[in-house]
C-alpha cells in the first residue's frame, strides 16, 4: 500500500539511515496514538491543514503486513488508558471527541494509518520537498 509521511527536512539525514521510526508525539499526537510509539501516516497525499512549515517534506512510503493500522480501526478497539489534561481516556472515547468534538477533523482520520514498528529506508520510494497546500496526485 503507497502512503506518506509528512516531517522537515532537518530529519532527512537521520531518516534515511534508520528509516521511520515509532515515537511517541506531543501534546495531541500523544493523546492519538494512547501514548503508543507509532509511525504516523496518510493514504491522503494532499499537504495536512496543519501542517505550516515550509521546510517540509512528503515521503512517499510502500507499506503493509501486520504493522500497518488503519487508525479508526484501533482506536476503536484499543482499551490502553491514558491521562489526559480533562481525564482519562481510552481509544473509543478518542474516537468521540474526534466524531462529536471536532467535525472538521473526523473525516480527515478516514485517510489516518499508524505503523507499529520501523519503517526501513527501503520502503521509502521517494522524497518530495516544498509540498504545496493543493492535493497531489
Amino acid at each position: 500500500m503507497i502512503l506518506y509521511h509528512f516531517t522537515r527536512e532537518q530529519f532527512l539525514p537521520a531518516i534515511t539511515e534508520h528509516g521511520l521510526l515509532p515515537r511517541v508525539g506531543e501534546d495531541t499526537e500523544s493523546v492519538l496514538s494512547l501514548g503508543t510509539p507509532v509511525v504516523w501516516l496518510t493514504s491522503d497525499g494532499a499537504k495536512p491543514r496543519w501542517w505550516q512549515r515550509d521546510d517540509d517534506c512528503r515521503l512517499v512510503v510502500k507499506v503493509g503486513g501486520k504493522h500497518l493500522v488503519h487508525w479508526r480501526s484501533w482506536m476503536a478497539k484499543a482499551r490502553t488508558v491514558v491521562m489526559t489534561p480533562t481525564g482519562i481516556t481510552c481509544g473509543p472515547d478518542v474516537l468521540a471527541v474526534c466524531r462529536d468534538d471536532q467535525p472538521s477533523v473526523w473525516p480527515l482520520t478516514d485517510s489516518w494509518y499508524v505503523y507499529f514498528d520501523t519503517i526501513p529506508p527501503a520502503r521509502i520510494r521517494r522524497v518530495e520537498h516544498g509540498i504545496a497546500q493543493a492535493a497531489v496526485a
